[in-house]
């Protein structure tokens, strides 16, 4: 039999399903594509912030180990003892073995001393060229430590990110400063194990474009291409431009590989410095193509194969006629699973039509919204469904949608007519016509299971790489601490204490002598000794608070010893100013009593500095049922606090106007309360009555 043509109409068929089979690919390639860059850029992200929080942590352990190095030298006078000096700057070397070396420098560059050698004179000149004063000037109180552009090192001859860090006399003055030579890999030891995603790098890099940590290291490339010059690329031009935000992602050209690259950025908190997570964006398009060339290629496989079926089919007239039927009907069960796909999917289609804002919408789309089909919605009815944060950003996206065309994406919170909590996925194109915008055409989808699914599965992910991560860094931080407090607790806390009762036998003996105003000033150095003292226990608990992740170990303890021991922590001046006031019959509590009398002194020393010279304070005591708990209110007729202050209060480094201390009083107290289950407040803060309040939770078995 003769092959005969095809009709027109089954022409127009064939060339509409072959169009609808490859907008079905491309819109199936172009969601493939969104979802898995965005599962990429959420990775980098992830990466990014726990980055960014184990090397701030890092650098702010350096900068408070150098603090004390420095309050080490100015004390002792090892600025002018070489010999003590060196011996100093060797023993910080000790503690922190990945340093390559220790240097003290003076203002003019000169080496004071090093842990390399105790004869500085053998050590290389360094180029007098460079204005080391400016760069002592630049080290603000506020932020002493300059993470430094990465050198070769004079000594090793070997790329080093210098650490600078001012040393200032008792006046505040910078009279040296010290150099941690730390070598340009040091960062990348606790990023080795991060979960990045292929071909991903990560990287410091100061606001002057320069780098100062990168790994890997690119293909190819040395150390002086990498740290030698500043960073030019889209990265740091966004950064300038935006004034350095905390964070975000950006797409542009990499001064250091020359190609395209997609950047997620986070600001170190207390540096500044940024982190970021690179990768080159072909790199990320054949990640997700290593993912969907399968499918993509299946489907290109099954449609290919329907045209040619029926294109043969449809040759003849007879079979053509048959092959309409069978269509017909593979149609309506198409339709049929579409229908069921769409309930199952919860999806629902809509268009805003530029002029008029109504909204129309499919039937899936009123499935959603748990009400009766209509035939139009206005827009305003529309974002009704959505809490009034949400309704602002829809309304906003919607309007650039209108106006200018502009796409929309936005997964946001949800309510339905009945009342029920959803989160929906918002996807919106404009259509033009003559350029212009005529409507806005879009799905809805209900994705409040798979949202809670990927929240729960990345909370996880992000809890086991921490865990992991953080296990490895607490035993190292541990043993540091350890030999830290070591130090402190037999090196110079015993001498201090040795000191104060020499000062206070001379004092009374020269009382006993006739020679006042000499025993005054022996009396004010015991009272200066004190303070150094009380500085010290404050570290030292602070430091075994921070080390330790359980709670305290509590035991009953006399309420009236405890109140006692700590008033009698403090100089005779001092004890004559505090009144104790009994406003409940409990006799003991259970705690830990060297603890919370550590906090409970604090709380004192605060209030007697801050309080009118002469004032009482006063130590309140009553219980609490709801909860029940030990209140002690510590109350003094001070000024008051400056409000800005308040809400950092208790973090550590947080200090008032005038205050001379480190910041670790108060948020040694938050440390002893959270691990007594309780809590410190400022129940009250008006000029002429500052309260303090320590809440030590009981519990029923206590």
């Amino acid at each position: 039999m003769p092959a005969t043509h095809l009709p027109p109409s089954a022409r127009r068929q064939t060339g509409l399903i072959g169009l609808l089979l490859l907008v079905l690919v491309g819109l199936f390639t172009w969601q493939s594509w969104r979802a898995d860059r965005n599962d990429q850029l959420l990775q980098l992200r992830t990466v990014a912030e726990l980055a960014e929080r184990a090397t701030d942590r890092y650098f702010q352990q350096q900068q408070l180990a150098l603090a004390e190095l420095a309050v080490l030298l100015v004390e002792g006078e090892a600025l002018v003892d070489e010999a003590r000096a060196h011996r100093l700057l060797l023993g910080f070397k000790n503690r922190h073995r990945e340093l390559q070396g220790m240097h003290l420098l003076g203002l003019d560059g000169a080496f004071l001393a090093s842990s390399i050698t105790a004869d500085v004179g053998t050590l290389p000149v360094i180029d007098l060229r460079r204005n080391f004063a400016a760069i002592v000037a630049s080290l603000r109180p506020e932020q002493p430590l300059e993470l430094a552009r990465p050198m070769v090192g004079p000594i090793s001859g070997r790329w080093i990110l210098p650490l600078r860090y001012a040393v200032r006399n008792a006046r505040g003055e910078p009279v040296a400063f010290l150099v941690a030579a730390a070598p340009v890999e040091l960062v990348q030891d606790f990023w080795s194990d991060a979960p990045v995603v292929r071909q991903a790098a990560l990287g410091l890099m100061r606001d002057d474009g320069y780098l100062i940590n990168r790994y890997p290291m690119p293909a190819g490339a040395t150390e002086a291409d990498v740290y030698a010059t500043p960073r030019t690329g889209g990265l740091i031009q966004f950064l300038r431009e935006n004034s350095y935000p905390r964070r975000g992602t950006v797409v542009g050209h990499s001064s250091l590989e020359r190609s395209e690259h997609v950047s997620v950025f986070v600001r170190l908190e207390s540096f500044p410095v940024t982190l970021l997570v690179t990768m080159p964006q072909q790199r990320m398009v054949l990640n997700w193509w290593e993912r969907a060339a399968a499918p993509l290629l299946l489907m290109a496989a099954l449609a290919a194969l329907g045209l040619v079926a029926f294109h043969r089919l449809g040759r003849r007239e007879r079979e053509w006629s048959q092959e309409r039927l069978r269509s017909e009907e593979r149609l309506r069960a198409n339709e049929a699973f579409l229908l069921r796909t769409s309930e199952a999917a919860r999806v629902g289609g809509w268009t805003i039509d530029a002029r008029s804002r109504e909204v129309r919408g499919s039937a899936g789309l009123f499935r959603i919204l748990e009400q009766p089909e209509e035939r139009a919605l206005g827009l305003e009815s529309f974002l009704a469904f959505f809490p009034p944060e949400a309704r602002d950003e829809l309304a906003a996206a919607l309007q650039r949608a209108l106006e200018a065309g502009a796409a929309c994406d936005l997964e946001l919170p949800f309510a339905t007519a009945r009342g029920k909590a959803l989160w929906v996925r918002v996807v919106g194109e404009a259509e033009l016509e003559e350029g212009r915008p005529v409507r806005v055409v879009g799905a809805l989808q209900d994705v409040s299971e798979y949202r809670q699914r990927r929240v729960a599965l990345q909370q996880e992910q992000a809890l086991r790489q921490r865990a992991e991560q953080q296990t490895q860094a607490l035993d190292a931080l541990l043993a540091e601490r350890s030999q830290m407090l070591d130090v402190l607790a037999h090196e110079v806390r015993q001498p201090l204490n040795n000191a104060s009762a020499a000062l206070q036998s001379a004092s009374a003996a020269l009382a006993e002598a006739g020679a006042g105003p000499v025993a005054h000033r022996l009396a004010r150095a015991r009272a200066v000794l004190g303070q150094v003292t009380g500085s010290l226990d404050n570290t030292l608990a602070v430091a075994t608070q921070l080390s330790r992740l359980g709670p305290a170990q509590r035991e009953d303890i006399d309420i009236d010893t405890l109140v006692a021991l700590s008033v009698g922590d403090l100089t005779a001046e001092q004890r004559g100013r505090v009144m104790v006031e009994r406003q409940t019959a409990t006799r003991t509590v259970q705690a830990d009593l060297g603890l919370v009398r550590l906090a409970l002194r604090n709380l004192l020393v605060n209030a007697l500095r801050h309080g009118p010279q002469g004032s009482t304070v006063t130590v309140r005591l009553a219980d609490s049922d709801e909860p029940l708990a030990l209140i002690i209110d510590v109350i003094d007729r001070g000024p008051g606090l400056d409000p800005a202050l308040v809400p950092r209060l208790f973090n550590r480094g947080v200090r008032g106007s005038g205050s001379s201390g480190h910041g670790v009083g108060l948020f040694l107290v938050r440390r002893v309360m959270e691990q007594h289950g309780g809590e410190v407040m400022l129940l009250q803060n008006t000029p002429g009555e500052v309260v303090f309040r320590l809440v030590l939770v009981q519990t029923e078995s206590d």
